[in-house]
């Protein structure tokens, strides 16, 4: 039973707790970024930070802690006090694809984060370096059949999406080609713009630079529909490979066991973002549209993600061990 004390002292934590959700924010905001700075997910972050600090009358700041499929980074706000100081602004490879391609990750979905909300989803884009004789996704299937193994293709790292992607449409396409691992897709677009690599998939952002330089060429888009930003690229379904398709998403979450009034302030000021015409453009124009979704809803979507993810890692054998 509980004693007198002890409900005074309930009382009053539930008071300062009440109190610390009302002043919300009193100090600067830190949003970790589990990528190196320049990358879609970065870019999103600093978009996003920019008007959280307006709104919310306190600097955000964007931390990078890149590495490990950005596993570190949610690890970090994981083990981080649940007050809303330290939040994470991830994507779906950590949060919906990484735990169901590998099991000993260090970190459970949903238990370990509180979902404040989904900010864009996005396609991906598969890019091949234009030293390749490929103008359409029928040349590149021929080539890597002719060639087994030699086609490399870089990723953001081990166990994320770009990663994954390359997989699935492997096995949909019934081709054998070789991964290389970066620590953020930034390295990638490097080495396949120097023909180092000769392929990846990555984020319109990613690769936007690049475009019109003559040293990259764009085969396809992962989602089910062609997209605006770059209306000539058909899909992977057009090329017979619908079974690859995916939209990827980047959201902002926080520690388990937040207040509800913290991720409900945090939850509007991100909706409140996402009207502003300017921020929208800003996202649209490299390939990311807005698309809030958030508390209960949220946390529901991305379990069911990492149900599908699971369901995909067991029928294709996907399992990342190292």
């Amino acid at each position: 039973m509980l004693t007198a004390l002890s409900l005074v002292l309930l009382s009053l934590a539930g008071a300062n707790c009440a109190k610390a959700a009302d002043d919300y924010p009193n100090k600067p905001i830190e949003v970790i970024v589990g990528y190196l700075p320049g990358g879609a997910t970065d870019f999103a972050a600093r978009v996003l930070a920019e008007s959280l600090s307006t709104s919310l009358g306190q600097p955000v700041i964007v931390n990078n802690r890149p590495g490990a499929s950005s596993a570190i980074a949610v690890d970090a706000v994981k083990r981080a006090d649940p007050d809303g100081y330290t939040l994470l602004f991830g994507n779906n490879d950590a949060i919906a694809i990484l735990p169901a391609v590998k099991p000993d990750v260090a970190y459970k979905i949903p238990d370990d984060l509180t979902f404040i909300s989904r900010v864009v989803e996005f396609p991906l884009v598969f890019a091949v370096s234009t030293k390749l004789p490929l103008n359409a996704m029928k040349d590149f299937v021929e080539y890597a059949k002719a060639n087994p193994g030699k086609f490399n293709y870089g990723s953001s790292g081990v166990g994320g999406s770009l990663h994954i992607e390359g997989v699935r449409m492997a096995l949909a396409a019934g081709i054998d080609i070789t991964h290389v691992a970066y620590k953020g897709a930034a390295g990638a677009v490097t080495d396949l713009v120097g023909g180092q690599i000769d392929g990846m998939f990555g984020t319109v952002k990613d690769i936007s630079a690049h475009l019109n330089t003559g040293t990259i060429k764009l085969l396809a888009v992962t989602s089910p529909e062609r997209v605006p930003v770059v209306p000539d690229v058909p899909t992977l379904a057009e090329a017979g490979l619908g079974d690859a398709t995916v939209t990827g998403w980047f959201a902002l979450m926080g520690p388990a066991n937040m207040p509800k009034e913290v991720t409900d302030k945090l939850s509007k000021a991100v909706a409140d973002a996402l009207v502003k015409p300017e921020v929208a453009k800003r996202l649209a124009d490299s390939g990311l549209y807005t698309s809030p979704l958030a508390g209960a809803e949220f946390k529901d979507f991305v379990v069911k993600q990492l149900d599908t993810f699971k369901t995909i890692a067991e029928k294709q054998n996907i399992r990342i061990t190292d």
